[in-house]
Parts: C-alpha cells; structure tokens; sequence
C-alpha cells in the first residue's frame, strides 16, 4: 500500500513541480505583453464563465472519485461510471445551452465570452475522476504535463501584443480541454467506457449525493471567482488585473496541497472503512506536515514579495507588493482546510460539515465583497476573503472530533507561525547587502528554506514528532552510518 501511495504522490509532485515552474516562466511574459487591463478582462470573463462550468460539473470529481474507489468489483465498477458519466454529459449540455443564452445577450467582450464555450465543451470529456478512483495518476499526470508544456509553446510563439488576447485565451482553455479529451479517449480504447445494460433509473440515485457535493463547490466558487466577478463590476479592470495577478502566484504553491488532496482521497476513503483510528492517526500526523510546509510558503512569500514582484511582474505591478503580502496568509488556511476537507470529511461522508462550513464562509464573502470592494479594491477582495476562508476553516474545526488532537495540531501551528517570523528576520539584513534583484530574491529563499527546515527539525526532534520519528529519524541515522 505504500509503495503506490509513495508512487502517486510522487507523480502528483512531478505534476506540481511543473504548474509550479510554468506560472514563474509565463506570468512575467503574459503580464509585460498583454498588461493588466487585458488580464482583468481575461479574469472577470472566466470568473463568469466559471459559474457555467461548475453547475456543468456538479459534486462529480469528488463524489465520482469515492464513488468508484469504493468499489472493488471491475463490471459493477464499470455500471457505476457509465451511470455517473451520463448524469455528468446532461448537466454539461444544459449549462453549455444556458451559457449560449447568457452569451446573445451579452453586450461586452462578446468574443472572449464566446471563447469560454471551449472549457464547457471540454468537460463534457472530463473523467479525471475515474482514474483518480482507481488511483491510476500515471496517465492522467502524463497527459496534463504534455498539454501544460505545449501550451506554454504556444503562448511564447503566438502572444505578442495586447491585441493577442483572444490567442491566449483559447490557448489557455483548449490546452485543458484537449487534456480532458485525450482522457476519454484513452478510457474509451481500454473498454473502460461502456453504456449497455445501463439502468436509466440508477441514474438518478447518484443526483443527490453529487449535489450534495455540489453545495460547498458552488460556495468555493463564490470564495474564487465571486471577488473578481466584483471587481469587474464594481471596480476597474486594472484592479481585477491586479487581483488575478496576486492570486495566481498564491495559487502556485496551494497547488501543491490540492495534488496532495487529490492523491489521498481515494486512499483515505478506503482507510476510514477498514480501520477508523488507524486512518484518523494517519491524516493527523499530515496535518502537522501540511501545516509547516504551509507556513514556510506564506512566510517565504512575505519575505521575498519585496524584490519578487518588480522582477517577476515587471513596471506597473508595485501595488502588487503590500497586496501579496496581504495575501500570503491565505496559504495557510487553504492548506489546512484543504485537508481536513480531502483527507477527513469526504472520505468519511461527512459533507454536511463542509456544507455548513463552506455556505457560511460564502455568505460573508459575498457580503464583505459589497462593502470593501468599491472603497478598497484588489485589498478589498483579500481581505474578503481571508476572513471568509477563516470562518469556513473555524466551523469546520468546531465540528470535529477529537478536540485533544485539534489542540496539539493548533499548538504545533503557533510554532510554526514563530519559526516563520524567525525565518523573515533572518533574511532581512540581506536587502542592505546585495542590490542586485534577482540575486537577493534567490539568496533570500534559499537561506530562508534552510534556516526554516533546520528550525523545523530542531522542533520535531524536541517533540518527538511522528513525522521525525517515522520518517526522517531513519534516513538521518543511515547518513550517519554511511558517513
């Protein structure tokens, strides 16, 4: 079992490496060639369009994926999939015709809102979620690299002005249609798809597990793409540029802990099944893990933002800088709730906690986005949702059990926290020592990683942390040895 544990984590980090690289090599080309207006313009577009997309989809790719991890037997698996697919195809045809309509009536953008139809198109063929069932990422990690690396080609040969705009929309939306696509295709060739024998009135049993599902997917929706939805409205395009920018580099290492979700969903389904405190250890030990990595991210952030932004971004982007640094919190909270989410509630069938959870945050999120975004702008929508994220995070927390773990878990945050401020002190001298950009940024994360790691170790080896005494206690005594 932990070997292709190990096997899928390691894929899904390949994975990660890479949409973590690509967004450093594009983000500063797309932001200098096309500029902040036109990305704002790109954003409010797909946050609108994003609505479309998530009725298209419902609770499918998470209610999809236990669905078919929890069945073991091939045949009735390959029943269940044709059954949940067909209720996946109709929800896609009917948001696809209802985003037609929105697009006749539509006075503004009209050719990068019709351009959006590409992403609706692509999830029609969406069946990620099968293979993420089966815990077959090899595939699926493959094909995403391949279309990840062409698209980026194709954005530095064929974007070269403002003017580009709608090349690098439909590059963006085709390269993970045809991700999508190539899926299908493969799922179709092993006879993985198959509609004979269908039970029409099966169909319907799978409708109210996946809205239920659905429910805190449309308020995650509200948390991401509601604040850029405003800021087109009640703000400028400059703004929303700004805001998507920000978001998108916050976004890099929060990848990171979705791959991570992604690969032990199934696995924790299966676990919680067989034995409830074995799984329950398991997913708590993480947890501390999750949380340093999380910190480190969110204090690096804040530690380099300084000479990142003008580097990265380019002229123009220096309100970016205090806007990032606001936002790096955002980090934590999101690597935390993200587990508890993928690796504790799903697995056990426990949506209503995340329902509730999710519903709330998004109720304060679209209230507070009313009120700070026209005064506040891009700060506005962090600030928003900061503390939208952290109330969803809070109700979740109140509604689990094992309070005694949640204490020692949260203590073990506050630690971290300190560390990180440590770690910010450490690298601070360095901006009165080295001038030069890109050498202070690379000199600031590498002595800061360090000195985080160290600091982290020292901690863990004090406590008796289960990561150090399980994993790293051993490889550390082996270097010892061969030494």
């Amino acid at each position: 079992m932990k070997s292709s544990l190990f096997k899928n984590l390691r894929l899904q980090t390949y994975l990660q490496v890479v949409n973590t690289i690509i967004p450093l090599i594009t983000t500063p080309y797309i932001a200098r060639v096309l500029g902040s207006t036109k990305l704002g313009i790109f954003s409010y577009t797909t946050s609108v369009a994003s609505f479309f997309t998530l009725f298209a989809m419902l609770g499918t790719i998470n209610y999809g994926t236990r669905a078919i991890a929890t069945e073991t037997d091939k045949e009735k698996r390959k029943s269940i999939f044709a059954e949940i697919y067909i209720l996946q195809l109709a929800t896609c045809v009917i948001a696809t015709v209802c985003y037609s309509g929105y697009f006749l009536f539509c006075r503004e953008n009209r050719l990068m809102v019709f351009l959006q139809l590409i992403t609706l198109v692509g999830y029609m063929f969406d069946v990620s979620w099968f293979y993420f069932g089966v815990e077959n990422f090899s595939f699926t990690v493959r094909c995403n690299l391949f279309f990840r690396i062409l698209g980026v080609a194709s954005l530095f040969i064929f974007v070269k002005d403002e003017g580009d705009l709608w090349i690098y929309t439909v590059i963006m939306l085709a390269s993970a249609a045809l991700s999508h696509l190539v899926l299908w295709i493969n799922l179709l060739k092993d006879g993985g798809i198959c509609f004979k024998g269908v039970n029409r009135s099966n169909i319907f049993k799978h409708i109210k597990p996946n809205v239920i599902l659905f429910v805190p997917l449309v308020a995650m929706t509200v948390y991401h793409s509601t604040d850029k939805l405003m800021l087109g409205v009640f703000s400028t395009y400059e703004q929303t540029g700004y805001y998507y920018n920000v978001d998108k580099v916050i976004n890099v290492p929060l990848a990171v802990f979705t791959g991570i979700g992604t690969v032990l969903l199934p696995r924790m389904t299966v676990l919680f099944q067989q034995d409830r405190e074995k799984a329950k250890a398991f997913f708590f030990d993480g947890l501390s893990g999750i949380m340093m990595l999380g910190t480190a991210l969110c204090f690096g952030i804040i530690a380099i933002a300084q000479e990142f932004i003008p580097l990265f971004l380019g002229k123009g982007y220096t309100e970016c800088i205090m806007l990032i640094m606001t936002f790096a919190p955002i980090v934590i909270v999101k690597c935390i709730s993200n587990a508890i989410r993928m690796q504790y509630l799903i697995p056990q069938g426990q949506e209503s906690i995340y329902i509730k959870a999710t519903v709330v945050g998004a109720i304060i999120n679209v209230i507070l986005n009313f009120f700070l975004i026209p005064q506040y702008g891009a700060m506005g929508a962090e600030i928003t949702t900061i503390v939208s994220e952290v109330a969803a995070l809070a109700i979740q927390i109140v509604f689990m059990c094992d309070k005694r773990k949640l204490i020692r878990t949260a203590s073990d945050l506050l630690i971290y926290v300190i560390l990180g401020i440590i770690m910010v002190l450490i690298v601070r001298p360095f901006n009165g020592i080295i001038s030069n950009a890109f050498l202070l940024t690379t000199v600031k994360a590498v002595v800061g990683g360090v000195s985080y790691c160290l600091l982290t170790l020292l901690f863990w080896i004090i406590t008796k942390n289960p990561l150090y005494v399980q994993y790293i206690k051993g490889v550390l005594r082996k270097s010892v040895k061969g030494n």
